[in-house]
């Protein structure tokens, strides 16, 4: 398989979210701005495998209005559909026969949040914990990069974050899973859903990395650069072509 380079701008992606957005050289992908009650979604078009797999991309999370709230998935599922719900459900909410790993910013107990800054394993669009979690530090919402590297062998689904470009040595997440049983295939459709609530702030995508094989991917380089063309579908809390590609500046480091 050849590897796929995406941050959702060059390839074909279909996204149902409030705002998308640009920096004048570096385009993004704002699953949801700092305001309230938001949900937002953005999928690859074309079903990849799930017997093994390898990935790798960036986010920032900014602009956290009081504590902030309340993250973003990273989601394999089986139907290309609409995000779920917001506010605590990140967006996931509902979307059965899925996986995903959760980037959960606030804390909540219905939810038996462990904290307000942890990764998670989610299943069928419940956002509960039924399989792992893990507290990271320092916090998500401290406006700074950070690099996630997910890796599946077919067997064990292993996750990794950082807050620089070093690839960590052990997983902040190991867990022996059957992805494709999960969703019931062995194609799936990979992406990401964030949401805000009463408490807000920007969720952004800036750059992705996907191959169909076990090849964990070791970056050299800030950011893989992507232009931004019309092969998207877009909808959801106001968005229009309009008004997606609005500039915001952000810091290479």
């Amino acid at each position: 398989m050849e590897q796929y380079h995406t941050d959702f701008f060059t390839a074909s992606v279909w996204l149902k979210h409030e705002n998308l957005s640009r920096t004048c050289d570096q385009p993004i992908l704002r699953l949801t701005t700092a305001s309230s009650w938001k949900t937002g979604s953005a999928f690859i078009k074309t079903p990849k495998s799930t017997h093994s797999f390898s990935t790798f991309f960036s986010f920032t999370i900014t602009e956290p209005y009081y504590s902030g709230a309340d993250g973003f998935v990273f989601v394999i599922k089986s139907e290309l559909e609409s995000a779920g719900a917001n506010a605590a459900v990140l967006g996931y909410s509902g979307i059965k026969n899925s996986m995903g790993i959760e980037f959960d910013t606030y804390l909540n107990y219905e939810y038996n949040d462990p904290d307000d800054h942890h990764i998670g394993i989610v299943l069928n669009g419940n956002s509960t914990h039924p399989l792992d979690y893990s507290y990271i530090s320092p916090d998500f919402k401290n406006g700074k990069i950070w690099y996630v590297w997910i890796d599946y062998n077919g067997n064990t689904l292993e996750v990794r974050v950082n807050h620089c470009m070093a690839r960590p040595e052990k997983p902040q997440l190991s867990k022996q899973i059957d992805i494709s049983n999960i969703i019931g295939n062995n194609i799936g459709y990979f992406g990401f859903t964030g949401s805000t609530g009463g408490y807000w702030e920007n969720h952004d995508i800036l750059e992705w990395e996907f191959v169909e094989r076990f090849d964990p991917i070791l970056k050299e380089v800030n950011f893989i650069r992507y232009y931004v063309d019309g092969s998207m579908d877009i909808s959801g809390n106001g968005l229009s072509w309009e008004n997606a590609f609005n500039s915001y500046l952000y810091p290479s480091g």
